[in-house]
């Protein structure tokens, strides 16, 4: 068994000697961990909030070292997801490859919803809706419409002073 190393924190310099065969190898350790971690057993990763991540790396080391291999079975039991707007995922999964995966999108929710997913929303920012917030969620909930968008939460944020400092607070935290 390989033992742990301490990572120095030490930034990757691309003008390095070999750096795409480091990145390869660094990539193949990192997958053969995952699976030797998952005993044998489904483990499935998710690539939250993919379209963060610098389109250059995604589209090559992360793509060639993890997103390829897992797709194509060549990293059983490893399973991912990858959560990021489809003109992002377009961008990086070539059209050769594009049979391997399985989209899936996400609707619009019912306005019975509202309250319940704020609540979470709230939870995620790290913080409990105060009365100013519900107040407005509540107004909003009357509405006539009958579903809210996707997106509503991040429309939402800048003008909800409670999530707009608490998601500011999370970027620079």
């Amino acid at each position: 068994m390989p033992h742990a190393e301490e990572d120095e924190w030490l930034s990757f310099n691309d003008d390095v000697g070999h750096a795409d065969e480091r990145k390869s190898a660094i990539m193949d350790a990192f997958v053969q961990t995952l699976r030797r971690a998952a005993g044998g057993r489904p483990l499935v990763l998710a690539l939250d909030h993919a379209d963060t991540v610098m389109g250059e790396s995604l589209s090559r080391e992360l793509y060639e070292g993890l997103i390829r291999p897992i797709a194509y079975g060549r990293a059983e039991p490893l399973r991912l997801v990858i959560v990021a707007p489809d003109k992002t995922v377009r961008l990086i999964i070539p059209d050769r490859d594009s049979h391997m995966i399985g989209r899936v999108q996400v609707g619009d929710f019912k306005q019975s919803q509202l309250m319940r997913l704020a609540r979470i929303y709230s939870h995620r920012l790290g913080c409990k809706p105060d009365a100013m917030t519900m107040r407005i969620l509540d107004g909003i909930s009357k509405q006539p419409a009958e579903h809210f968008d996707v997106n509503f939460f991040q429309v939402m944020t800048p003008y909800v002073t409670q999530w707009k400092d608490a998601a500011k607070a999370q970027e620079f935290g």
